[in-house]
């Protein structure tokens, strides 16, 4: 089981690993819009996407509206990726 993140204060944070991988959840491709997932919790954070599949903006903050999808999450690492190997923590 995994957990990855582009967040620095969360313990899967790895920024290279994140920039090859795949995120899905209930077999539908979250990449583009995950920021956190994790495997074992079997949930996956994202930002809301409106119909130009553009980021949602929370009227009340002005912030990125988010939203945490709960189902069968999986990672997909890149095996390597021109000599870098996603699977060692940086």
């Amino acid at each position: 089981m995994m957990r990855l993140s582009i967040r620095e204060d969360d313990p899967g944070y790895n920024l290279a690993a994140t920039n090859h991988c795949t995120v899905f959840v209930n077999g539908l491709d979250v990449t583009a819009r995950c920021y956190t997932a994790d495997e074992e919790e079997r949930k996956a954070w994202c930002f809301k996407h409106n119909e130009e599949e553009r980021k949602f903006m929370d009227p009340a903050t002005g912030e990125p509206a988010t939203e945490i999808l709960v189902g069968d999450v999986v990672i997909l690492l890149e095996a390597k990726v021109n000599g870098y190997d996603p699977h060692t923590r940086h």
